[in-house]
Protein backbone atom coordinates (compact mmCIF):
# COMPACT_ATOMS: atom_id res chain seq x y z
CA UNK A 1 0.00 0.00 0.00
CA UNK A 2 1.18 3.52 -0.82
CA UNK A 3 0.36 6.68 1.08
CA UNK A 4 0.38 9.58 -1.35
CA UNK A 5 0.31 13.22 -0.45
CA UNK A 6 0.56 16.48 -2.31
CA UNK A 7 3.89 18.19 -1.71
CA UNK A 8 1.86 21.39 -1.45
CA UNK A 9 -0.21 19.91 1.41
CA UNK A 10 2.97 18.94 3.27
CA UNK A 11 4.33 22.45 2.81
CA UNK A 12 1.10 23.91 4.23
CA UNK A 13 1.24 21.52 7.19
CA UNK A 14 4.83 22.55 7.94
CA UNK A 15 3.90 26.24 7.85
CA UNK A 16 0.86 25.75 10.08
CA UNK A 17 2.80 23.71 12.62
CA UNK A 18 5.67 26.20 12.62
CA UNK A 19 3.19 28.95 13.54
CA UNK A 20 0.94 27.10 15.96
CA UNK A 21 2.78 24.02 17.27
CA UNK A 22 6.49 24.20 16.42
CA UNK A 23 7.27 21.46 18.94
CA UNK A 24 5.35 18.99 16.69
CA UNK A 25 7.40 19.57 13.52
CA UNK A 26 9.60 16.56 14.27
CA UNK A 27 6.55 14.29 14.33
CA UNK A 28 5.40 15.65 10.98
CA UNK A 29 8.79 15.01 9.42
CA UNK A 30 8.71 11.44 10.74
CA UNK A 31 5.33 10.92 9.05
CA UNK A 32 6.40 12.63 5.81
CA UNK A 33 9.20 10.07 5.42
CA UNK A 34 6.49 7.41 5.03
CA UNK A 35 4.67 9.30 2.27
CA UNK A 36 5.11 9.28 -1.49
CA UNK A 37 4.94 12.97 -2.41
CA UNK A 38 3.30 13.88 -5.70
CA UNK A 39 2.67 17.06 -7.61
CA UNK A 40 0.46 17.90 -10.53
CA UNK A 41 1.99 18.36 -13.96
CA UNK A 42 1.99 21.99 -15.05
CA UNK A 43 -0.04 21.32 -18.19
CA UNK A 44 -2.82 19.73 -16.11
CA UNK A 45 -2.72 22.62 -13.68
CA UNK A 46 -3.30 25.11 -16.48
CA UNK A 47 -6.13 23.09 -18.00
CA UNK A 48 -8.04 22.44 -14.79
CA UNK A 49 -7.25 25.92 -13.48
CA UNK A 50 -9.68 27.25 -16.03
CA UNK A 51 -12.43 25.49 -14.03
CA UNK A 52 -12.15 28.18 -11.35
CA UNK A 53 -10.89 26.21 -8.35
CA UNK A 54 -8.74 28.15 -5.87
CA UNK A 55 -5.04 27.49 -6.49
CA UNK A 56 -4.50 25.78 -3.14
CA UNK A 57 -7.35 23.33 -3.80
CA UNK A 58 -6.30 22.81 -7.39
CA UNK A 59 -2.78 21.73 -6.43
CA UNK A 60 -4.04 19.11 -4.03
CA UNK A 61 -6.72 17.79 -6.40
CA UNK A 62 -4.32 17.46 -9.33
CA UNK A 63 -1.68 15.79 -7.20
CA UNK A 64 -4.34 13.21 -6.32
CA UNK A 65 -5.34 12.69 -9.95
CA UNK A 66 -1.83 12.38 -11.42
CA UNK A 67 -0.77 9.09 -9.77
CA UNK A 68 -3.92 7.34 -11.01
CA UNK A 69 -2.17 7.03 -14.36
CA UNK A 70 0.47 4.83 -12.69
CA UNK A 71 -1.10 3.24 -9.62
CA UNK A 72 -4.46 1.58 -8.95
CA UNK A 73 -5.76 4.13 -6.47
CA UNK A 74 -9.19 3.60 -4.94
CA UNK A 75 -9.59 6.40 -2.41
CA UNK A 76 -8.97 10.12 -2.03
CA UNK A 77 -9.02 11.41 1.54
CA UNK A 78 -9.15 15.05 2.50
CA UNK A 79 -9.72 17.04 5.65
CA UNK A 80 -12.34 19.81 5.48
CA UNK A 81 -11.54 23.05 7.23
Amino acid sequence: MFLLCSAYAVQEARQNLAMHRPNRLGELEHLVKKLYLVDAPLIMTAAVGAAGLPEKDLSILLAAIEPRRLLPLKYFLTYPQ
